[in-house]
This record gives C-alpha cells, structure tokens and sequence, in this order.
C-alpha cells in the first residue's frame, strides 16, 4: 500500500542568486507537513514573472541579488501578487534594512544565519498573520533614524535609494567601483553614477571622503561588524 499523501496547503517560492542555499532552504521547508515549495528563481525578474503564474502563499527572498534587488520584487509584488507574504533572509543585520522592507510591504526580515527551526517558526507566524521583524525595528519611523545614523558615524543614509545603499556597503567593504558592479549585476557606468549620486546626498567631495565614510558606516556602525 503506497504512502498516505499530505495535502499542500501552504505554497513557498524561493528566491536567491545561491543555489545551494535554495536547496539547503527547501530540504528544511519539505519536513514541514502541508508545505511545498512550488517554485525558485535565482534573481528578482524571473521571480516575478514565476510568481505571477504559480500564486504561491509565500515569498521567502534573498536582499541582494543581480540585477533587481530584493527590495525592488517586495514593492513589485504589491501590484503583481498583492495578498502574497514576503519574508526577506540577508546576510544584512541593520535596521536599516529592516525597516525598508517593512516599508516595502514585507512580514518579516531575518538573518540568514538564523537557526531553522527558528525560520521555519517566524513562516508558521506569518502564515497566522503575525509580522516577524525585531520590536527595534517595527519601533523605528523615517524621524527616528536607524542606530547608524543615530550615532552620527555617517548622517544622511536614510536619503538614500534601496539601490545606493546597496552600493554605499559595498563601498564600505572596500569594493572597487568595477566590483561593485559584478555583484550587483549592473554596468560600471551605473555603478559610477550610484556612486556619485550618494556622494553628492552625502555632502562629500572627494572618492576618498565617501570611501572612508562607508568604512565608517559599516564598521564603527554596528560593533559587531
């Protein structure tokens, strides 16, 4: 007698640049009973166009990818998919972060780092309708910057497109303009353009100014950086 079958009641898309995360993320999600993952794309624009076409119940989303970033599909998704929930997994700690997806329309942001029991917990709330972000982060308004800004290292990042602020941590890794580029999956000439539109919201007037000030940013910032 074959195996009694589970019916799938909750659908999850996968989206992330890293193959091996998606499949360590869908050997996690397939224990669940009910889950699926019925779907994964490896950048935002195929994502979207999947999503549209699959309606999965939720979105679970890499942050920085090539080309369309995380943040950009959350905002798309609102028009596309208006009832689906997103929940962002980053490398990123910041409430910087965080709090843009919020403001994107996301339920949820998390560390990638982030035990799986503990993923698939903040899933199951979302599900019931809970939204899965820090109290310091929902606490935080567009008056009330986030702690980098608030400690005055660098003033004025929450100026800053979604896009530049990607290029900005780059910057403060010590990325050249060229491997800022790669990695975001832009033309140099884009990247040149980010670049000189953050220094120009930031007040700096040479490279090495902003250089430094992204060093600041990402490093004297956050102490455990």
């Amino acid at each position: 007698m074959p195996p009694k079958q589970t019916a799938v009641t909750r659908r999850i898309f996968l989206v992330d640049d890293h193959p091996a995360f998606r499949a360590g993320m869908k050997a996690i999600l397939r224990l669940e009973e009910g889950w699926a993952v019925c779907g994964e794309a490896g950048n935002a624009r195929e994502a979207l166009t999947a999503i549209e076409k699959l309606e999965p119940d939720l979105v679970l989303t890499d942050l920085s990818m090539p080309g369309r970033s995380g943040l950009e599909l959350v905002k798309d998704l609102k028009s596309v998919a208006p009832n689906v929930r997103v929940l962002v997994m980053s490398m990123h700690e910041d409430t910087v972060y965080a709090l843009r997806v919020l403001q994107a329309g996301g339920h949820g942001y998390l560390n990638k780092e982030t035990a799986a029991d503990q993923v698939v917990d903040a899933i199951r709330r979302i599900f019931d309708g809970q939204m899965m972000f820090k109290p310091e982060q929902l606490a935080q308004r567009p008056a009330n910057l986030p702690n980098r800004e608030a400690s005055g290292v660098v003033e004025g990042v929450e100026f800053l497109t979604d896009r530049e602020l990607e290029v900005f941590e780059l910057l403060g890794h010590g990325k050249s303009t060229k491997e800022v580029a790669a990695e975001l999956g832009m033309s140099g000439r884009t990247a040149e353009v980010h670049r000189a539109n953050i220094k120009k919201k930031l007040g700096f007037n040479t490279a090495a100014e902003l250089t430094h000030a992204a060093y600041q940013w990402v490093y004297q910032g956050d102490p455990g950086a």
